[in-house]
C-alpha cells in the first residue's frame, strides 16, 4: 500500500517540477524577448552612429539582469560587439532581433542583428524553490497517509499477528488443543488474508496430526512386523565396543532390559560371557572384518543362566558422516532358533530315511539269507551226533543272531522296526529285570534301582524296552572301566512348552521319564551330538557297533517319546528316556494254555506261502519235524490252485512279499473264504509291509520277523491255534 502510494507521489512531485519548468521558461522567453523589443531603436541608433562604447555598456546593462546570460550586435561587416559568457549554451531560450534604418527612399536597410541568450538560473531557482514547496507538502501528506496506514495497518494486521503468535507460541500437551482465534476491534463482515492464514494454520496441525497417526500406524506396523519376524535393531559405536542403543526385540534376545544393554561391554559382557568358546572365536574375527570391511553376517548362540540358548543372526553395516567418519555400526539382528532347530531336524530326519531306504531295502534279502542259514543250521544241529559239527553249527547260530540284531539295531534307529506296543508298568518291568542288568554291568559298578510311587503308565513295546535299557546299561558300563556308580531312576515328568519350543520335534505334555546317570568319562558336546548318529563310537575297534544310542534314539521316536542326553567330560552322563504318558489300563496278556506235548504239534495243518524256494523248503521241513501237516505255495496263482484241492486248514503262514499283483495279506484274506477257521501268522524280513504301518503293527496279527529260530516258530504256532484245534 505505501509502495503505490510513494510512487504516486514521486510522479505528482515529476509532472509539477516539469510543468514549473515549461513555465518558467515561457516567461523567460517573454522577458527577454520585451527586453529586445524595447532596446531594439536604441540599440539601432547606436550602430547607426558606430558608438561601439555605448552599446558595449548598453550590453553590459543587459548582463546585469538575472535572466540575460549573453548578448551580442553583429554589424553588416561581421564585428561582433558582446557581453556576458563567450561560449553561452545554445539549448537555453535565445532571441535575435534586427537591426536596421530607414533610408532616405523609406526602405528598411538591415545594419546589423542583436542575439539576446536567456540565463536557466532563474529557471532551476523557480523550479528548486517549486521542489521544495512540494515536497514538503507531499511529505506532510504522506507522514499523514503512512501514518493513518499504520494505524490501521497495526490494528488489522500486526495486533492480530502478534495475538497469533502469542497463541502459537503457547505450550500445548497435545497438538489436538491448539485453536487459534482472532481478536478484533470490530467483526468483518468477509473473511480477509489473516483468516485464511489462520485457517491454513489449523489445516496444517490437521495434516500434521493425521501424518502423525500414520507414521504412529507405520512404526507400530513396523514394530510388530520386526517382533513376528524376529527382527531386532541395534547401534554400536564406532569400534564395536560399547552398545549407544537397542530395541526391545534386540534385548529380549539377550535376556536384558535395554538399559542393560546399553551399559554392557561388548567384548567382556557379551562375547566372554554369553557365548562359548566356538562362537566367540566367530564373533572376534566378525568383528575385525566389519571394522576393516564395513560390513558382515555372522550367526552366533546366545546362552541363558538357565541353560536355554537362542541362536542369533545379525547383518552388520558401518555408517559413515558425509564428510566420511565413522558415526558408528548398524546391527539388524534375527532369531534364528527356529530356523536352524528345523534345519538340525530336516538333516536328521534325511540321515534317517537314508539310513531307512538302505536298512529296509537290505533288510528282506538280508533276513531271508539269515533265515535260510538260521534254518538250515538248527536242522543240521538237530540232526547231527557229530559233537565238532555241533560245535561249528552253535558258532554259526550266534553269527547269525548278532546279524539278525545289527539289523534290528539299523531298523530301529530307522524307526521301521516293527513295534508291538502294550500298555505297562515301566517300573515294575525294569525292576522284573535287575537281575539281568547287574550281571551286565559286573561286580566293580553298583547299579540302583529308583522307581518313584504313583508313576504314570505308558503304551510300549515291552521287548524293544527290555532291549534298549539294557543297551543304555552297557553302555554306561563301558563308560566305567575302573567301576562306578549306575543310578537307573523312573519318575513322572512334564514337558512345558518352552522344553518343547527348544526342541522342536518335542510334543509338550505328560511323559514317563527313564533316567540313567553313571560316573563315566562322560563326553564333550560335540561328541554327544554325534552320540545318536549311527555306527558311531569312541570304543576301540571290536569293542562296539556305535548302534546302541541309535537304537534308542529311534525307539524313543517311534514310541513318539524323547531322548535327551547331559554329559560333562570327567563328570559322566545321563540319559534321559521320554514315554509318552497312557492312560488306558496296563494291558494283561493271559499265559497261554498249551496241552500236553502241544509243542509237537502233530496232525496240525498249515498253509505255508512262501515265494522264496529255499525258504519255502525250510520252513516245510522245520513244521513236519514238528509233526504238521504242510501245504505250500509260492505265488498268487499256486495258492488259488492249491485252496481249490486242501479241504481243511488249521493255520496260515504267508510271508508279506508275494509276487503278482496281490501282497500276502491280500491272499490270507482271500483263503478265509476256504478256511474261515483258520489263524493267520504273517512273517517277513522286510520292515514297511501291509501288516507294519509307522513301525507298529496293526491290531489284531501275529507276525514273525525274519530270521527266527524253530523254537520261536513252534511257540509261535502252539499259542495261536484254532479253537477246534484245542
Amino acid at each position: 500500500m505505501v509502495l503505490p502510494l510513494f510512487i504516486t507521489l514521486l510522479l505528482a512531485c515529476f509532472l509539477a517540477v516539469m510543468g514549473t519548468y515549461q513555465y518558467s521558461l515561457h516567461q523567460l522567453d517573454e522577458k527577454i524577448e520585451r527586453v529586445g523589443q524595447v532596446y531594439k531603436p536604441y540599440i539601432e541608433e547606436l550602430l547607426w552612429q558606430l558608438d561601439i562604447e555605448n552599446i558595449e555598456y548598453q550590453l553590459q546593462g543587459f548582463i546585469a539582469l538575472d535572466s540575460i546570460k549573453y548578448a551580442v550586435v553583429k554589424d553588416s561587416t561581421g564585428r561582433r560587439i558582446e557581453a556576458g559568457e563567450t561560449q553561452p549554451d545554445l539549448s537555453v531560450p535565445r532571441i535575435v532581433v534586427p537591426l536596421g534604418y530607414v533610408n532616405h527612399k523609406g526602405d528598411v536597410e538591415s545594419i546589423g542583428s542583436l542575439s539576446i541568450h536567456a540565463s536557466e538560473e532563474g529557471v532551476w531557482a523557480s523550479v528548486r524553490q517549486q521542489v521544495v514547496t512540494l515536497v514538503l507538502i507531499y511529505l506532510a501528506v504522506a507522514f499523514i497517509v503512512s501514518f493513518l496506514v499504520m494505524r490501521q495497518f497495526n490494528l488489522k494486521v500486526l495486533t492480530p499477528m502478534f495475538e497469533l503468535v502469542k497463541q502459537l507460541r503457547k505450550p500445548l500437551e497435545d497438538l489436538r488443543d491448539l485453536r487459534l482465534h482472532l481478536k478484533r476491534e470490530s467483526v468483518a463482515e468477509d473473511a480477509d488474508e489473516l483468516d485464511e492464514l489462520v485457517g491454513a494454520i489449523h489445516q496444517m496441525r490437521d495434516q500434521i496430526l493425521s501424518g502423525r497417526e500414520e507414521l504412529h500406524k507405520g512404526v507400530s506396523r513396523l514394530a510388530e512386523a520386526a517382533k513376528l519376524a524376529g527382527l531386532g535393531y541395534c547401534t554400536f559405536d564406532a569400534n564395536m565396543d560399547h552398545i549407544i542403543d537397542c530395541d526391545q526385540n534386540y534385548a529380549d534376545f539377550h535376556g536384558k532390559s535395554i538399559e542393560t544393554m546399553r551399559s554392557l561391554q561388548v567384548g567382556e559382557d557379551i562375547e566372554q560371557t554369553m557365548m562359548n568358546a566356538e562362537d566367540t572365536i566367530r564373533s572376534l574375527e566378525s568383528r575385525e572384518r566389519i571394522l576393516t570391511q564395513h560390513r558382515d553376517t555372522q550367526t552366533y548362540r546366545i546362552n541363558f543362566p538357565d541353560g536355554q540358548f537362542r541362536h542369533i543372526r545379525q547383518s552388520f553395516l558401518a555408517k559413515f558422516s558425509s564428510q566420511g567418519i565413522k558415526l558408528g555400526i548398524d546391527a539388524v539382528a534375527q532369531d534364528v532358533t527356529d530356523e536352524i532347530l528345523k534345519q538340525e531336524i530336516l538333516v536328521q530326519t534325511q540321515k534317517n530315511e537314508a539310513v531307512g531306504k538302505l536298512t529296509g531295502g537290505v533288510a528282506h534279502d538280508f533276513n531271508n539269507i539269515l533265515a535260510i542259514i538260521l534254518g538250515n543250521v538248527e536242522i543240521l544241529n538237530e540232526r547231527s551226533k557229530d559233537i565238532s559239527l555241533q560245535r561249528y553249527a552253535k558258532a554259526t547260530l550266534k553269527a547269525v543272531n548278532q546279524g539278525a540284531r545289527l539289523t534290528q539295531q539299523l531298523l530301529s534307529f530307522a524307526r521301521k522296526q516293527p513295534l508291538s506296543p502294550k500298555v505297562l508298568d515301566v517300573a515294575k518291568r525294569i525292576r522284573d529285570s535287575a537281575m539281568l542288568l547287574q550281571t551286565s554291568v559286573g561286580d566293580s559298578i553298583r547299579l540302583e534301582i529308583i522307581a518313584d510311587g504313583g508313576l504314570w503308565r505308558t503304551k510300549v513295546d515291552p521287548v524293544q524296552l527290555e532291549a534298549v535299557v539294557l543297551n543304555l546299561v552297557v553302555n554306561a558300563r563301558d563308560a566305567m572301566s575302573e567301576g562306578g556308580y549306575l543310578t537307573l531312576e523312573v519318575s513322572n515328568a512334564r514337558l512345558d512348552h518352552e522344553y518343547a519350543k527348544a526342541h522342536t520335534e518335542v510334543q509338550a505334555g505328560n511323559y514317563v521319564c527313564i533316567a540313567l546317570t553313571d560316573t563315566g568319562t562322560g563326553m564333550s558336546e560335540e561328541v554327544a551330538k554325534q552320540a545318536i548318529e549311527p555306527f558311531f563310537t569312541t570304543k576301540k575297534v571290536g569293542k562296539g557297533t556305535g548302534l546302541g544310542l541309535s537304537m534308542a534314539f529311534g525307539f524313543a521316536k517311534q514310541s513318539e517319546g524323547h531322548l535327551k542326553i547331559y554329559s560333562e567330560l570327567g563328570i559322566g552322563t545321563t540319559i534321559k528316556l521320554y514315554l509318552p504318558r497312557e492312560q488306558s489300563e496296563i494291558d494283561v496278556v493271559p499265559p497261554v494254555a498249551v496241552p500236553e506235548n502241544s509243542y509237537k504239534l502233530h496232525g496240525l495243518k498249515v498253509f505255508l506261502i512262501e515265494d522264496n524256494e529255499e525258504l519255502r523248503e525250510m520252513f516245510s521241513e522245520q513244521m513236519m519235524s514238528l509233526g504238521c501237516v504242510v501245504h505250500s505255495a509260492y505265488d498268487e496263482d499256486s495258492v488259488l490252485k492249491l485252496a481249490s484241492e486242501v479241504d481243511s486248514i488249521d493255520v496260515i503262514l504267508s510271508d508279506i512279499i508275494i509276487p503278482g499283483t496281490k501282497n500276502g495279506r491280500v491272499l490270507v484274506k482271500e483263503l478265509r473264504g476256504f478256511y474261515p477257521e483258520a489263524t493267520a501268522i504273517y512273517m517277513s524280513g522286510f520292515t514297511e509291509n501291509s501288516v507294519v504301518h509307522n513301525g507298529r503293527l496293526d491290531d489284531g496279527i501275529i507276525f514273525l520277523q525274519k530270521p527266527f529260530r524253530l523254537a520261536d516258530l513252534e511257540r509261535v504256532l502252539a499259542e495261536n491255534l484254532p479253537a477246534h484245534v484245542n
